[in-house]
C-alpha cells in the first residue's frame, strides 16, 4: 500500500480509513459496472446497443468511479481534503460522509 499522505490537520488514521473506504467503493462501482480496473485506461469507451436506462446507469457508475479514483490519485499526490475550486481545506466531517468529494460545501453550492 502506498503511504497516506494529505493535509497535516487529517488525522493519518482517518486517511487510512477513506483510502480503505474508496477503494471499497471503486471496486463496488467496478463490479456494478461490469469493469475492471483495466477498463479505467478509456473510461469514455461506449458500447454499442444499450438501452438509455443502461447506458444512464453505465453513465453514472463511470462518473462515481472516476470521482473516486481521482480521490485516491488526490490522496496519494498529497492534495486530498483541499478543494480543487479554492485549495482550502475541505472539512473532516465532509470527508467522512463523502470521501470523494473535491469541493467544500461553499465551492459545490456554486458549482451546482
Amino acid at each position: 500500500m502506498t503511504d497516506v499522505v494529505g493535509r497535516q490537520d487529517l488525522d493519518a488514521a482517518l486517511l487510512a480509513q477513506l483510502r480503505a473506504q474508496l477503494q471499497a467503493e471503486l471496486d463496488h462501482l467496478l463490479e456494478q459496472a461490469g469493469l475492471t480496473r483495466d477498463d479505467l485506461v478509456d473510461p469514455e469507451d461506449p458500447t454499442m446497443g444499450h438501452d438509455a436506462v443502461t447506458t444512464a446507469i453505465e453513465t453514472m457508475a463511470r462518473t462515481g468511479i472516476a470521482r473516486t479514483s481521482q480521490a485516491l490519485a488526490r490522496l496519494d499526490g498529497g492534495t486530498y481534503g483541499n478543494c480543487l475550486d479554492c485549495g482550502g481545506a475541505i472539512p473532516a466531517e465532509r470527508l467522512e460522509i463523502m470521501p470523494a468529494t473535491p469541493y467544500c460545501v461553499g465551492c459545490q453550492q456554486r458549482n451546482e
